[in-house]
């Protein structure tokens, strides 16, 4: 993910915060404590180490006599002592856990997992039909050509080859997804959690992932939110090869379909906050924005993703972007390119690099 907004204004309407423990420690730059959300929610902060969101927020719901995780985050020991830790502050047994709910299969969310699993193997794990696809398509992928699907990727959108773009190493050579376990459960959009005593419903909300899912549960007035809504990041919504259409349309329709809720949002990241349908109207507005931007730079003639990207405006600059969030740049430039091209507004022509242009 990498912070897209472009500029940082308050938003239109400021959103109310709802944990100022969490918005405290988001802006000075600290480590949040674990918190009570509900009688029977927590919020369990993982680290996300090397990485400017610097944790993911897991949540804790309890049921009768059962105990769920939505989130379990960033694969390391470290984040699993965290975790255990956790646990322990709110009196919950690692071994109590009964399953284990993922909005999407991104190492910071689904990552640690794998540590869960070996624990309690018992517990059950559950994803979308989509996410579980795409998990099992990376773990039978190699890494030589999840590297060269990677070049090509990089010719595609134009990057000179001396960029450090170019040089990083791709994320799936790690072996952090070989690690993630595949799905005991698949959720489909309206299936509920099994949670007993509680009705924690799916909602599906395509767009920073083909199958994330946020989770309603209407009689704790709230919303799990994944990455699909944060309070103050645009989250990255890129074109990838696996992307069977732009995922920009997916995701704006989705931000419509979760606006209409309007509960306390309790994201992966960042704070927690009300203000649900106006943050998803700011996104949808931000995105329009977006495309009139490219549109406009697009006036001279063709021009390549990589060459475009930096011409836009991003929250603090390019120049402040590291080599991997110049890439989630450039995908998001390109998801925006191919949502103009489906609209017959922009055309397309070459492979390496791919140029577009004003119809």
């Amino acid at each position: 993910m990498t912070e897209t907004t472009m500029s940082d204004e308050l938003p239109i309407q400021p959103l109310e915060v709802t944990s100022e423990a969490l918005h405290a420690a988001w802006y000075r730059r600290t480590f949040p404590p674990v918190e009570q959300v509900r009688d029977d929610i927590w919020s369990l902060p993982i680290p996300f180490p090397d990485n400017p969101m610097r944790y993911t927020i897991c949540y804790v719901l309890i049921g009768d006599g059962e105990v769920v995780l939505i989130d379990p985050g960033w694969d390391s020991p470290e984040g699993f002592d965290a975790m255990k830790a956790g646990l322990a502050t709110i009196g919950v047994d690692l071994a109590a856990v009964n399953g284990v709910v993922i909005t999407h299969v991104h190492p910071d969310h689904h990552g640690l997992t794998h540590f869960l699993a070996e624990a309690v193997p018992g517990a059950w794990i559950a994803m979308s039909h989509t996410e579980a696809d795409a998990l099992t398509v990376q773990k039978k992928s190699v890494s030589n050509s999840n590297e060269s699907s990677f070049r090509r990727q990089l010719a595609a959108a134009g990057v000179p080859a001396d960029e450090p773009i170019a040089t990083f190493r791709n994320a799936t050579n790690g072996g952090v997804f070989e690690r993630m376990p595949l799905p005991t459960l698949r959720l489909g959009d309206g299936d509920l959690v099994p949670l007993a005593g509680r009705e924690v419903r799916a909602i599906l909300t395509p767009g920073h992932t083909a199958g994330h899912l946020c989770f309603v549960d209407e009689s704790r007035d709230v919303v799990f939110t994944g990455d699909h809504v944060l309070p103050r990041i645009s989250p990255n919504v890129g074109l990838h090869p696996h992307s069977a259409v732009s995922p920009l349309r997916a995701y704006i329709d989705s931000l419509t379909k979760i606006g209409a809720y309007d509960h306390e949002v309790l994201p992966a990241h960042q704070w927690r906050f009300r203000g649900l349908p106006e943050r998803a109207a700011e996104l949808r507005s931000h995105h329009r924005a977006r495309l009139d931007e490219i549109l406009g730079h697009l006036e001279p003639g063709p021009i390549d993703s990589w060459t475009l990207a930096r011409g836009l405006t991003w929250a603090h600059g390019w120049e402040t972007l590291n080599p991997i969030q110049q890439w989630s740049a450039v995908a998001e430039t390109t998801a925006h390119l191919a949502y103009l091209v489906e609209d017959d507004k922009v055309r397309a022509s070459g492979e390496a690099p791919i140029r577009y242009e004003l119809v």
